[in-house]
């Protein structure tokens, strides 16, 4: 979903315009095995000689024993992701571009990733979180919000009518799931960051020759070129038959950023072409089944794409886990949900100027690398490695004006209120 004019305000939450990349930690090498000691076998004295000694027996070579292979995560089979994703995948019910749905309640999703409590040795101030807990209540919009440290619950409160039950359209932070998506299809040999929109979709409808050459990587990083204006656009994309065939004849000057969901919608259906399913059903059988989480619904267009970067539900203890999958460097139980170099990505910011990424925002907020995903009205999933802290906030959008005061300033509350919280 669009940020409502967040494009703009981007700049501003860059406290400190030296943010840097962090990179992926190194395998250790494996350290060399001792050499074998050299033995004299010469006699001594003047005496007869002593019979020579035998060779002293070289030490047994002690190699570090290699770590075991890294099994990545399997999702669901392909037969239960067309199924589930038959049932939450719908058409925005009235007929416009953004879904504005009422939260849905989901049983199922009561428990996902933590207990019920906060859990000992998260190492943080419980009493200065409380109190950021308690600013939040003035916001009538506000939902949910959720703090996780060195993967354990530290902090965890609901508003009004939120709950763990409670799955909200979590609008543009769904864009950080199409990255991790298109990741997977990277290493999957099904696409690369030189892919063109083209080579994606020239077997499935015309594309026109100039709008042909968009990269996935200008797509991911919002320098595709493509008119875009963010919150009007899409208006004139849902009134037409065919959504991405829309977006892809919008004229196209240059590769400067500019902020458009019309980007990841296209990638959403280059996933489709060059997966053989739906964005909904390879996220299914990859990232979110591996994490063991489901969306409670997730939109589609005309031609059967699944929403790209919008429209998608999901409980904010899901978003959760989701962001511990990026500070886990990919990881969760031990397999391999993501590539590592998905996750460099996301921390790689690719247009300074608008503290961006590829899918995600990333910030300096008090000196700390704050990386989040972000959704129009209150949605953010903020990853702040250094502090090995993963923060959820959502609110309910379903009768969101858009009023600037309803939406929280997610960086503030975080330089008030969590960071100092963190021992």
């Amino acid at each position: 979903m669009g940020l409502r004019g967040a494009v703009a305000a981007a700049a501003a939450l860059v406290i400190g315009a030296g943010t840097v990349a962090l990179a992926d930690s190194a395998r250790p090498e494996l350290a060399a095995a001792p050499a074998a000691p050299q033995v004299d076998a010469t006699g001594t004295g003047s005496a007869a000689p002593a019979p020579a000694a035998a060779p002293a027996e070289a030490p047994a070579r002690k190699v570090p024993a290699r770590p075991a292979p890294v099994r990545p995560a399997k999702g669901v089979g392909a037969a239960a992701a067309r199924a589930q994703c038959a049932t939450i995948s719908k058409p925005v019910g009235d007929g416009g571009f953004y879904d504005y749905a009422p939260p849905i309640q989901e049983p199922g999703a009561a428990l996902v990733g933590w207990r019920e409590r906060p859990e000992a040795g998260h190492n943080m101030d419980a009493a200065a979180l409380g109190r950021g807990g308690d600013s939040l209540t003035r916001v009538p919009s506000m939902r949910s919000l959720v703090v996780v440290r060195n993967g354990k619950l530290a902090y965890e409160r609901y508003y009004g009518t939120g709950s763990r039950r409670q799955s909200n359209n979590v609008h543009s932070a769904s864009k950080s799931l199409i990255q991790a998506l298109v990741g997977v299809a990277i290493e999957r040999g099904q696409l690369s960051l030189d892919t063109t929109v083209a080579q994606a979709l020239s077997k499935t409808m015309k594309v026109p020759a100039s709008q042909g050459g968009v990269t996935v990587r200008q797509l991911l990083t919002m320098t595709s070129g493509l008119e875009w204006e963010e919150d009007e656009t899409e208006y004139t994309v849902a009134r037409s038959r065919n959504w991405v065939a829309s977006i892809l004849s919008r004229p196209r000057s240059g590769t400067r950023f500019n902020y458009s969901t019309g980007n990841t919608h296209v990638l959403s259906a280059m996933l489709k072409a060059v997966t053989g399913k739906s964005t909904c059903e390879f996220a299914a059988e990859t990232v979110l089944g591996g994490l063991e989480i489901a969306p409670e619904r997730w939109a589609r267009d005309p031609q059967q794409v699944s929403a790209g970067g919008f429209n998608v539900y999901l409980t904010a203890r899901e978003l959760t886990r989701f962001g511990q999958l990026y500070l886990d460097n990919g990881m969760y139980r031990g397999k391999r949900v993501l590539p590592a170099a998905t996750v460099t990505q996301a921390r790689t910011i690719t247009d300074r100027r608008q503290a961006y990424s590829a899918g995600w925002w990333v910030t300096d907020v008090g000196g700390v690398q704050v990386q989040s995903a972000w959704g129009w009205g209150g949605q953010y999933v903020c990853v702040i490695p250094a502090k090995g802290l993963v923060v959820t906030a959502t609110q309910d959008t379903s009768h969101y004006d858009g009023a600037p005061a309803q939406d929280i300033d997610i960086n503030q509350f975080l330089r008030q209120y969590v960071l100092p919280a963190a021992r």
